[in-house]
């Protein structure tokens, strides 16, 4: 059973603690999978009842409360990314936990889709560290055999490797998006 975890950072009356507790229960609950996302400030939601109370300024992803800012919330969630060891961060520019469990259940082995998700994952913590702009020719390697893993069991292809551009088509979106990897987080 595959186990997948959704956390929104920076709620009001969220402090760093209280994400450290969460990061701590990513790190200890045993899930395969998780995403963190920043807290969206909807001008219509029903905190803004208590928008006095917490101190709520700003709109969307713009935003500043009593005890945290949006800007503190995505350096908060970054560096949860770099630190979390336990579990596989679902990055939100490549997939949702449900095209995860689309590939699954078109053949993916659980395997595949973590070495990918992880390969993947390299290269976004290289850039988050300032290592490199550009994707590095090793994580890019890896990425490209992960992906080719994943074409042959998503799709049941048997031939060369050098030959899978011509079955690409074939592949539901999802597929498509594990193969045809966009690097370009800017």
């Amino acid at each position: 059973i595959l186990t997948y975890g959704s956390f929104i950072i920076g709620f009001p009356g969220e402090t760093a603690e209280t994400v450290a507790d969460s990061i701590r229960f990513i790190e200890n609950s045993g899930i395969d999978f998780y995403s963190t996302k920043i807290w969206f400030l909807e001008p219509f939601s029903s905190i803004m009842t208590e928008k006095d109370k917490f101190k709520i300024r700003g709109s969307q992803y713009e935003w500043t409360h009593h005890t945290m800012n949006s800007k503190q919330a995505c350096q908060i969630k970054d560096q949860a990314f770099l630190d979390v060891k336990n579990a596989i961060a679902i990055p939100d520019k490549l997939f949702h936990c449900q095209n995860a469990l689309h590939l699954v259940s078109k053949g993916m082995r659980v395997e595949t889709l973590k070495a990918f998700v992880n390969s993947f994952n390299k290269g976004i913590k290289d850039k988050i560290r300032g290592r490199s702009k550009n994707i590095r020719p090793q994580i890019a390697e890896e990425i490209r055999r992960h992906s080719i893993a994943a074409y042959k069991e998503c799709t049941g292809y048997t031939g060369d490797d050098k030959d899978i551009n011509r079955d690409y088509n074939k592949l539901s979106q999802p597929c498509r998006e594990v193969v045809n990897v966009d690097f370009d987080l800017d």
